[in-house]
Order: C-alpha cells, then structure tokens, then sequence
C-alpha cells in the first residue's frame, strides 16, 4: 500500500514538472521573425530605383528590394559610429 502511494505521488510529480518545462519551453521559444520583419537591412547597394523609391541590397547572396520614403533615416557606418547622412 505505501509503495502504490509513493509511485502515485512520484507519478503526479513527475507529470506536474513535465506539464510546467512544457510550458517554460513554449514561453522561452522566439517568436516567428517572419512575424517581425527587420527594419534595418544592410548590405552593397545594385540598384536605385528614385521613380518607386526603391532599392535593390544584396547582403551576402541575398537579394532583397527595400523601399523608401521621405522618411526613411538614411545612415553610415564610421568607424564602428553611425552617422546620420539624411
């Protein structure tokens, strides 16, 4: 009888911890970036665009078209110190 009852209360523990890292895990999990797009895109410049306000960045190998308005903070980098250029 007492060893029904330990693996009863061994049985509920271990399924209470394993209920609450579940739960931790899906708390700690990073959001889906494709949810975020990122707001800052670095890279060489191939092409502009001033007729649709675009630009195309390559960043590596990845190309990516960026579009741009009038209040668009344009930036560069200067020995590791952003510069305002706008």
């Amino acid at each position: 009888m007492k060893k029904s009852v330990a693996l009863f209360f061994l049985a509920a523990a271990m399924a209470v911890g394993l209920a609450s890292f579940r739960a931790s895990a899906q708390e700690a999990a990073p959001e889906n970036p494709a949810a975020h797009p990122e707001n800052r895109w670095d890279g060489r410049v191939m092409r502009i665009n001033t007729d649709v306000s675009t630009l195309d960045v390559r960043k590596g190998h990845i190309p990516r078209t960026v579009h741009f308005d009038s209040n668009t903070k344009w930036t560069k980098t200067a020995d590791k110190k952003v510069v305002d250029i706008s």
